[in-house]
Formats: C-alpha cells, sequence, structure tokens
C-alpha cells in the first residue's frame, strides 16, 4: 500500500511548521495532511483518503489539477510563488495568495508514487512587494534593452535608478537632470518635451498601482548641433 511506502515521510511533517500534504500519484487522493494544511485548505481530518477534487471541487476548473497530473507523469517538480488560488472557506469562495510546491516522491518505484504538496498563504502586503520587485526588475531591462537614450528618476528626489549605455554616451559622465521639468511631470502626472544641454527630451510620469507618480522615465530623441 502507498501509506506503508510513504510512512517514513508522516512523522516528519506532521511536525513540521509548513503546511504541507502528501497525494497519491496515481489518484490524487489525499493519504496524510498536517494540521497546518488542513487550515490552509478550510478543511479537517475527514477529508484524508479522500480525492482531492472530492473535497475541493472549487479548484476543478483552475489549472491545479494539471499541475499534480503533470508532476505524476512527468516526475518533475511544480513550484509557484504568490499563484493566486479560489478555495472554499466556510462556505465563501475566497481568493487567496499561495507560495506552493508539487514534489515528486518516487519510493522503490521509477516513476512517482505520490505528490508532497507544500504550502504558505502570503499576505496583500508581500504580495504588493513581490509585485513591486517584478515591475522593478522589468522596468530597469526595458530601460537597459532600449534601442534609444533612456533613463529612469526615482522618488521626488529624482534619483537616477537606471541608465542605459547610449544616455550615457550622449551626457558625456555630465548627468543632465532639469530639476524643474521632471518636477512638473512628476507633480501634475503630464508628459513634457524640453530641451536641456542642446538634448531633446520626452519626459513622462511613472505610476504606482494607485495612479500615485513615483517617478519618471526620461528618452532623449535628438540631439542638436
Amino acid at each position: 500500500m502507498i501509506i506503508d511506502e510513504i510512512l517514513p515521510y508522516k512523522e516528519l511533517f506532521d511536525n513540521s511548521p509548513i503546511a504541507a500534504a502528501i497525494l497519491d500519484a496515481r489518484t490524487l487522493k489525499l493519504e496524510v495532511a498536517n494540521e497546518g494544511m488542513l487550515n490552509l485548505w478550510g478543511r479537517d481530518k475527514s477529508v484524508i483518503n479522500t480525492g482531492i477534487l472530492d473535497f475541493m471541487p472549487e479548484i476543478a476548473d483552475q489549472e491545479y489539477p494539471k499541475y499534480m497530473k503533470d508532476v505524476a507523469k512527468t516526475g518533475n517538480k511544480r513550484q509557484e510563488e504568490g499563484a493566486l488560488v479560489m478555495l472554499k472557506k466556510n462556505g465563501v469562495l475566497q481568493r487567496l495568495y499561495m507560495d506552493y510546491s508539487y514534489i515528486p516522491i518516487f519510493g522503490s518505484r521509477a516513476t512517482p508514487l505520490a505528490i508532497l504538496i507544500t504550502g504558505t498563504e502570503i499576505s496583500a502586503k508581500q504580495l504588493h512587494m513581490m509585485a513591486g520587485d517584478e515591475y522593478k526588475r522589468n522596468l530597469r531591462a526595458m530601460v537597459m534593452s532600449a534601442p534609444v537614450p533612456m533613463c529612469v528618476f526615482k522618488g521626488n528626489n529624482f534619483t537616477l535608478e537606471s541608465v542605459n549605455n547610449y544616455m550615457l554616451d550622449l551626457w558625456q559622465d555630465k548627468q543632465q537632470r532639469n530639476i524643474d521639468a521632471l518636477k512638473y511631470v512628476f507633480y501634475t502626472g503630464m508628459p513634457l518635451e524640453f530641451e536641456e544641454g542642446h538634448i531633446n527630451y520626452s519626459c513622462t510620469a511613472l505610476r504606482d498601482e494607485y495612479g500615485n507618480s513615483t517617478g519618471c522615465v526620461l528618452i532623449a530623441s535628438s540631439k542638436k548641433n
């Protein structure tokens, strides 16, 4: 029986601070789950020895059953951060954001015998931090790969956060920063074109999810003779 082969794992995660559960890889039946995972799912111990879609039918139309089956078929683990999961808790369907992993357990066979599931619910604050970090990485990548001179000034003190080589070559080690123009764009949110040091610039405000200005993007279009 599968429970005999996964028994060495049971005591380990029964006392684990991490929410964890083990599914039969073939049937997706819940073999064991610790208190943390049951609380995360909003279920109790009565769901043990039940198929995951039987006690959690709300995920049937989400991608997670497919991911579990892929792990069972390929033996490759699956993990994700900040994933949106729709779960029914106390009779109410809720939007939850989780870090999770599906890890195959092979036992004595070459194909996965079971799937170890771990999960952590993350707060809205943590999610915004993650989204902010991702946004910063994407913005910097855009600036550095842009085929035109470009840079980003951050905050209302206009700290230079990212600048590409085209802009550095144009400045020739003399940073051009028209504070009045940057302030106008930052505080009004309106784009502006201006000339500084014989260079034509266009400036646009950066905004957060609430519409507040967080900085400015500066693009140089040409240099006057």
